[in-house]
């Protein structure tokens, strides 16, 4: 036992393994999830197909990019757009038109939003 703690049993798997549907009898995939302590098998069917991750992707039309991200004096659109700026609680900040240069210098250290007239967002760290 840790000191401090009284914490007692299996804490985490000691092993997980999948088995694709092409590899077993039940033409389902399988995960396995070994406990050590307990010496007990979670033997799970999964029913669908797992896809983790895609090759292929496209980009949203309103999408844009910032940088550098986090950033001090400014930050670089690739865009040019009209920007507003949001803090997390939503709060406007400011507002920018028809540019792809945002000047924050003026803007206290912390995490905001930017977004473009097509609504997409991006987040902004200022140090």
């Amino acid at each position: 036992m840790l000191p401090g703690g009284d914490e007692t049993g299996d804490l985490g798997p000691e092993g997980v393994i999948y088995i694709a549907a092409e590899d077993n009898a039940t033409q389902r995939g399988v995960l396995v999830v070994s406990n050590e302590v307990s010496a007990t098998l979670g033997i799970y069917t999964i029913e669908a197909d797992i896809i983790l991750d895609v090759n292929e992707y496209e980009v949203a039309s309103n999408a844009f990019m910032i940088y550098p991200n986090p950033a001090k004096d400014q930050v670089f659109l690739n865009v040019t757009d009209d920007y507003k700026v949001y803090d997390l609680s939503g709060r406007f900040i400011t507002k920018t038109e028809n540019t792809n240069v945002l000047t924050i210098d003026s803007i206290p250290t912390g995490i905001y939003f930017i977004v473009n007239a097509k609504g997409s967002t991006q987040k902004l760290v200022v140090k």
